[in-house]
């Protein structure tokens, strides 16, 4: 769970293997806590610490984002057939950015 600002946050839902079980998510925190379920789940990440008032389930102690858990994740798509070359790589936009939002508001 990932911090973005005006209780806005990015996450996504994994099992223990890190195998995303639910789409990504970017939203306000109260939204993201209704579309969870609602057992045995264990958050990390800074949007985490931020809301944990909010969040039923572990926080974990270690709650750093590491880059290890990027390869285990492609390492499991590879595993699938799933491959991909560098340069066909892009960022996943979840929203639009504020300044895009804000001008859809004024038209």
């Amino acid at each position: 769970m990932i911090d973005a600002r005006n209780n806005q946050v990015y996450c996504g839902l994994f099992d223990d293997k890190h195998k995303l079980i639910k789409d990504y998510m970017a939203n306000d925190i109260k939204i993201i806590i209704n579309n969870l379920p609602k057992d045995n789940i264990t958050f990390v990440g800074d949007g985490a610490i931020l809301h944990k008032n909010l969040l039923e389930g572990n926080i974990s102690k270690e709650n750093n984002i590491h880059a290890i858990n990027i390869g285990i994740c492609a390492y499991n798509k590879f595993n699938e057939g799933i491959s991909e070359t560098a340069d066909s790589i892009v960022p996943m936009y979840l929203r639009k950015s504020q300044a895009e939002r804000m001008k859809e508001k004024n038209e």
